[in-house]
């Protein structure tokens, strides 16, 4: 829906706009939750039941004031379109196997907090880590966003797979809890240049009426390949160390930059 009411040279920033949004939520809902619990002696049924107040303002938003753009009814369909690369051009199928193939090196970030444990970290100081990537994210997205319509997406998508194993490579070295808080913050600035830019790109590249299709085959990929990253990250964790964990994820992502570089 971003995509159908944007052009293509304001596109960047209307998806980043969108990863603003949604970080910044992500962001202050934890906070607010917390605050709460501090306040109420730990009343989780209250967190809960307050929780559903954004979420019915969220969908009488949607019923109301989100208008749809309108199709020609001569243009749609009488069958529902398959999930799968069959129809889809040749440059979509080549970045989803690229993306694909960074995130099965994308291990869950659940990793990331039991590496900063493991270097110090309180538990109860985890959760601001997390505070602190999603602001990060959401401060830098929206700039980023705009810097991707004025120098395109690869560039800034390159940037940021090489970005990622930078902030990999760097927590495994961790010694520190200041270099742990560091990265985190980097590890925000990483999703403002791939998570929204990554969106944006498929848009361009797709055509207007296989967005939805292209779209779903994509974030399909990107989960299938979610499952063996985490058991892989397990593995290596377990038997040789974090240090080869994330060196491996940092290794796979640059692969993914070169062909991103090298497949144009």
């Amino acid at each position: 829906m971003v995509a159908d009411s944007t052009t293509k040279e304001e596109r960047g920033r209307a998806f980043g706009f969108r990863r603003v949004m949604d970080a910044l939520g992500a962001a202050l809902g934890p906070l607010v939750a917390f605050g709460i619990l501090a306040i109420y002696a730990n009343n989780f049924h209250l967190v809960f039941w307050l929780s559903v107040i954004p979420g019915l303002v969220a969908v009488a938003l949607t019923v109301f004031f989100l208008k749809e753009k309108r199709h020609d009814e001569n243009q749609k369909k009488t069958s529902l379109p398959k999930i799968g690369f069959r129809n889809l051009n040749r440059r979509f199928i080549i970045f989803t196997l690229i993306s694909t193939l960074f995130a099965v090196g994308n291990f869950s970030d659940a990793f990331l907090a039991l590496r900063a444990q493991d270097v110090g970290m309180l538990p109860a100081l985890i959760p601001l880590a997390f505070f602190a990537l999603n602001m990060s994210s959401s401060i830098f997205s929206m700039p980023i966003g705009m810097l991707s319509d004025r120098i395109g997406r690869r560039p800034v998508l390159i940037y940021g797979f090489i970005m990622f194993a930078l902030i990999y490579f760097g927590f495994g070295m961790a010694k520190s809890v200041m270099w742990i808080w560091v990265l985190f913050i980097f590890y925000g600035l990483y999703y403002a240049f791939t998570e929204g830019i990554q969106k944006a790109y498929i848009a361009d590249i797709v055509p207007e009426g296989q967005r939805g299709t292209a779209m779903g085959t994509y974030n399909s990929m990107i989960g299938i390949a979610a499952l063996p990253a985490s058991i892989m990250a397990g593995f290596l964790w377990q038997t040789f160390g974090p240090m080869v964990a994330f060196s491996t994820s940092s290794v796979i992502a640059i692969i993914a930059a070169l062909l991103m570089i090298i497949l144009r």
